[in-house]
């Protein structure tokens, strides 16, 4: 259904209103995903709790049951029941994408990105990089001028796809308050926005010039999406999850947990066990390189395994602080996860979950390494320099930043 665009432009378009409205609907979006999206988290916590408790009653004890109960549920489940919270963002991209307003954004700020080398066009792009990063690189190939068209490329990873979501969600909702957590949700993906702009200019072609005024003109009319389509290309996107979830993640947890739970010791303990494991064994050669920003070897082994695919951080996540001891039998994931202690090094016994090493975690995953998937779009897109080029940048970029946040965070919580 078509609107009266010129009315509404006249609004929308408004060089003083125009952006406010944008953030506000930016500040909905979040605020929507966060708060809304949290409540079917706890239903289908439940339901996978009910799944362990039914195998639990119906295997017997082995290695099966150990694959089940502590890889593949705490894995997958874990993944699965931040699906509501992917719908409800993409159900705002593609609105915004569909009614016509995505492009008018980039004709709002087209001028304002001239002073950084990109066009409001990049813009767009930009912000369809928070469903998915790979059909926005892949989308670059709209923009004629190739300077501008590489340095957007190197910019959308900076952008937080739905795949880190998962991990921002179970960080804030455990260490903060629901408006606490609305807030540093959208910092973080402020933070991404601004480091965009920042590094446009490491990037800029000093030669070519920006500054210049480049309003885009074609716009389309403005359409109320019918709910159907919207809902088919939500389903769309949640089949691609769960056939991730269920491809992916699936092996990258059952590799995991084989990883945690061999070779077998005499030591009954479990945490004794996986710092004894082949994972163990690994991460520790990890560890001295990330212990400064206060991540023990189990969250550099989520990182390494994020490479993979963003959500298999949080797979990993799941089955490395799972813990199905006695004491911790009536407490959700995010309770374990929030009194999990350092079980090796100098820290050994403190818990690992403050507020800085939360921030410091989540700046780091918004930055470093892009999954596999994005490197092969910007390799196929801009070519195998280019893409080593974000993949060495982004690695340096994130512990760079991710530890002055450390720095701060350490300082303003003392």
């Amino acid at each position: 259904m078509e609107i009266n665009s010129q009315k509404i432009d006249k609004i929308l378009l408004n060089k003083y209103f125009g952006v406010p409205i944008f953030i506000s609907f930016l500040l909905l979006m979040f605020f929507t995903t966060f708060v809304v999206g949290s409540y079917p988290i706890h239903w289908i916590s439940s339901f996978f709790d009910l799944l362990k408790n039914l195998f639990d009653s119906v295997l017997n004890e082995g290695i099966l049951k150990e694959l089940i109960n502590d890889g593949i549920l705490p894995g997958v489940g874990l993944v699965i029941s931040f699906l509501p919270n992917v719908i409800i963002l993409f159900f705002f991209i593609f609105f915004m994408e569909s009614s016509g307003y995505l492009i008018r954004v980039g004709a709002i700020l087209d001028n304002f990105m001239g002073l950084f080398g990109l066009s409001g066009q990049s813009v767009v792009l930009l912000l369809m990089g928070f469903g998915c990063n790979v059909p926005a690189i892949l989308a670059s190939n709209s923009i004629k001028n190739r300077s501008e068209k590489i340095r957007t490329i190197l910019l959308i990873p900076f952008m937080s796809c739905s795949g880190r979501l998962p991990v921002y969600i179970l960080i804030t909702g455990m260490l903060f308050t629901k408006l606490e957590g609305v807030v540093v949700l959208i910092s973080i993906y402020l933070l991404g926005i601004l480091l965009a702009i920042l590094f446009s200019l490491l990037f800029r072609d000093r030669k070519h010039n920006f500054n210049q005024k480049r309003i885009i003109t074609d716009l389309p009319a403005y359409k109320l999406p019918p709910l159907k389509n919207l809902i088919k290309r939500i389903l769309i996107e949640v089949r691609d999850y769960i056939k991730k979830i269920f491809s992916v993640l699936l092996i990258a947890s059952v590799v995991i947990w084989f990883l945690q739970a061999f070779p077998k010791t005499d030591n009954s303990n479990k945490k004794e066990q996986i710092e004894h494991s082949y994972i163990g064994i690994i991460g520790k050669k990890i560890e001295p390189i990330l212990a400064p920003l206060g991540f023990d070897w189990r969250i550099s082994i989520a990182l390494v395994t994020g490479i993979t695919a963003k959500e298999a951080a949080i797979s990993s996540l799941g089955v490395l602080f799972n813990d199905n001891t006695a004491a911790n039998e009536n407490k959700t994931f995010s309770e374990q996860l929030k009194n999990a202690k350092y079980i090796s090094g100098d820290r050994k016994g403190e818990v690992i979950f403050c507020i800085p090493v939360g921030l410091t975690f989540m700046v780091f995953f918004l930055i470093y390494f892009p999954c596999v998937s994005v490197f092969v779009a910007i390799k196929k897109v801009a070519g195998k320099k280019h893409a080593a080029l974000i993949g060495m940048f982004t690695i340096l970029a994130a512990y760079f930043v991710a530890f002055i946040v450390r720095i701060i965070s350490d300082f303003a919580v003392m």
